[in-house]
């Protein structure tokens, strides 16, 4: 009986997050790797694989030139977010963030355009990348959605291309949450990242007297230079720098602030850092008159 097969190097890298350690041509039957596409989230119904060519004839267009196209599969998440795409992975001779770069212009002369502001982002905090990724990139048109990612393959980098068409909500038709103003009545800064860094999983919670708001930092810079970095954005907005404590793995940048409502604010700028490029960090301020 004929089975068809596909390239595991062609499918499956960047989804997974998987890197070979070195050139593998073993091929495994197209059946196990739809049933692993399915397992990761990439949909209820069967994926149609393609080798050596975008899913959707035409789109590679969109893909930089001299770049080698792998393959690509589609998707169709019915049960969330009713999300319909496709994924295309290509590998360049380029470095990751070249090759993003590069990538970045064909979109943005395509008509595509950066998501805009989320709503929870306009009252401050630190800012989450997309899927807090380095090298990565989201464009909007229309319906539609493109996440972009570049990272190192075994010869030069590999580019993950994903397409997504959807209604619901999302990154690019982002809807205010319904919160009431008490809850954000004190203002914090809106932390970026530094070039080079990104940020991942972020939170944030609020009483009647503080608010604060944590993310995780993948940076290579250390838990001083960043403090330092996130230290600048305090002033800008305002804030008065006090003291720093701390030394290697822990440091802390405390501030102040009177608010337009003439309210005294005291903040705590703290990065711990967990591994060599891992950081946990938050800003919280405190109304210093309770009273208020």
């Amino acid at each position: 009986m004929l089975r068809r097969t596909a390239f595991v190097s062609s499918v499956l890298p960047l989804p997974f997050s998987l890197v070979a350690q070195r050139a593998d041509t073993t091929l495994i039957p197209r059946e196990l790797a739809v049933a692993l596409l399915a397992f990761q989230g990439f949909g209820n119904q069967r994926p149609a694989i393609t080798v050596g060519k975008t899913p959707t004839p035409g789109l590679d267009t969109l893909m930089p030139r001299g770049a080698t196209i792998l393959g690509g599969f589609t998707f169709s998440n019915e049960w969330m977010s009713r999300t319909r795409g496709e994924m295309t992975v290509a590998s360049s001779s380029d470095r990751a963030d070249t090759l993003l770069e590069r990538t970045r212009v064909l979109f943005y002369r395509a008509g595509w355009k950066p998501p805009p502001p989320a709503p929870y982002q306009s009252r401050g905090g630190f800012v989450e990348d997309w899927a807090g990724l380095a090298n990565s990139a989201s464009f909007c048109r229309d319906s539609s959605i493109v996440f972009v990612r570049a990272q190192a393959g075994d010869r030069g980098s590999l580019l993950g291309v994903t397409f997504q068409r959807t209604n619901e909500n999302s990154i690019c038709t982002p809807r205010e949450l319904d919160q009431g103003p008490a809850q954000w009545s004190i203002q914090i800064p809106t932390f970026r990242p530094p070039d080079g860094s990104s940020i991942g999983r972020s939170g944030g919670g609020s009483s009647t007297n503080s608010r604060e708001s944590y993310a995780r930092l993948t940076s290579a810079l250390t838990p001083a230079a960043v403090v330092t970095y996130f230290a600048g954005q305090l002033e800008a907005a305002g804030w008065t720098l006090l003291n720093r404590v701390g030394d290697g793995d822990i440091v802390m940048q405390t501030a102040r602030r009177t608010d337009e409502k003439g309210r005294a604010l005291f903040g705590a700028l703290v990065d711990v850092r967990l591994d060599t490029k891992t950081h946990d960090v938050s800003f919280r301020a405190v109304l210093l008159d309770l009273r208020d």
